[in-house]
């Protein structure tokens, strides 16, 4: 664990030398790994977690992150009285996760980006989330192996989005949504419960605006139509069976004006026992449904909030640019129709293992 710490440190630091700061100035610099923003009340609360560079280099401390924070009025005055309150300038050029509170999100997040880009520098690929919890939580959340609760919250969604898990998103993604329209987007949702972080499904964002949560069917739905490599673990009569999608086909058409989308999802599947053509029939329906009606959870969302955040329009425009360049589109979601379609490919034999 100490020895993660001090190469998560010798990273951040690299980073900094990069950048044209001598040893001196970095000594001189509050180092910020985390940066967050939510609401008290009618302020505006920004803060994060300063990494204790020197204190840590020297005896590496149980404690290598210090919290900071400053309310404002406007988000221009919170973010006066953050630079203000902190000991040493602060580099925001080290901040690896964004994560903005429920309500503060609601309130539209376009003018916060905007100053991430525009006055901090922050990295474009920096992890961007949101709690439904205090976003001071992420800042304190005490990480058994990485240096920070803003590095742990990073470290676990990138991890269960490379095994397929889910979809994550960066300041990128949220800038280009917030400034794009007819665009929404699925961003994922970080709780902290105790000593516990997890993966609490998506945010979904129309343009710049929160608009609610997804539930856990929408979740999985997000995720299969999403992630090149979904994966899903299913229990039937204490089997577990994991799925992963190995092909898509994605169709939009037009008849009469009304939008129709036909999808098809093909998932390899991994079990421990193996089985037979005739035992395997029964189970493939049960998997089949349950994917299905993921799927169409998180499709009947779209047209419930008329907001495009599984990426619809990309398949739309591509064969009909004219006709959803010049349409309302969101009363053509609300009215839209999907035929899914899934088939999940017995396991061969030999490869049951998950």
């Amino acid at each position: 664990m100490k020895f993660k710490l001090f190469m998560i440190i010798v990273i951040v630091l690299c980073i900094i030398t990069l950048s044209g700061c001598s040893r001196m100035q970095i000594e001189e610099t509050d180092i910020l790994t985390t940066y967050f923003a939510g609401v008290n009340e009618d302020n505006i609360v920004l803060g994060g977690g300063v990494a204790n560079v020197r204190t840590f280099a020297d005896s590496m401390a149980d404690d290598p992150v210090s919290p900071i924070y400053a309310e404002g009025r406007t988000l221009v005055e919170a973010q006066d009285k953050l630079v203000k309150s902190a000991d040493h300038p602060l580099f925001f050029g080290s901040v690896r996760a964004v994560v903005v509170s429920e309500e503060f999100a609601q309130r539209g997040i376009s003018e916060f980006l905007e100053s991430l880009k525009s006055d901090y520098k922050l990295r474009s690929e920096s992890m961007f989330f949101v709690t439904e919890s205090e976003p001071e939580k992420i800042v304190a959340h005490k990480a058994i192996n990485d240096f920070s609760g803003g590095f742990a919250a990073e470290s676990m969604l990138e991890n269960l989005e490379a095994e397929g898990r889910i979809v994550c998103s960066d300041i990128s993604d949220m800038f280009e949504t917030a400034y794009e329209e007819k665009t929404g987007i699925a961003c994922a949702c970080v709780d902290v419960s105790g000593d516990i972080m997890s993966f609490d499904g998506y945010a979904v964002f129309d343009k710049e605006r929160l608009i609610g949560f997804t539930n856990e069917k929408e979740t999985d739905g997000v995720n299969a139509f999403l992630n090149k490599k979904s994966t899903f673990d299913y229990y039937i009569e204490g089997v577990k069976y994991t799925l992963i999608k190995s092909g898509e086909r994605k169709k939009a058409r037009l008849d009469n004006g009304f939008l129709t989308f036909d999808f098809d999802f093909d998932f390899e599947c991994k079990v421990y026992n193996e089985m037979t053509d005739e035992s395997f029939s029964d189970v493939r329906i049960a998997l089949e449904n349950n994917v299905s009606e993921s799927l169409n959870a998180a499709f009947e969302r779209v047209k419930e909030s008329k907001c495009d955040f599984l990426n619809l329009y990309r398949i739309y425009q591509k064969d009909f640019r004219y006709e959803f360049e010049n349409c309302d589109y969101g009363e053509q979601l609300a009215h839209a129709q999907a035929n899914i379609g899934v088939n999940v490919k017995k396991p061969k034999r030999g490869s049951v293992s998950v």
